[in-house]
């Protein structure tokens, strides 16, 4: 199995994130979603600990 990685940065993914909520998960929930909205649970950049819509390492 290939290890996830942020699209942004291209390190390795630490678990999931909500980029509205911030809400931290190691396990994806693909029932969190946010009504108009893209940003939802999605992976969590490791090296910055950020929803990878939100990565600042690049």
């Amino acid at each position: 199995m290939d290890t996830m990685k942020c699209p942004k940065c291209g390190q390795a993914a630490d678990g999931w994130k909500c980029a509205i909520y911030g809400a931290v998960s190691t396990a994806h929930d693909d029932r969190h979603v946010h009504e108009s909205s893209d940003r939802y649970c999605m992976p969590r950049c490791g090296p910055c600990g950020q929803a990878v819509v939100q990565c600042t390492c690049a």
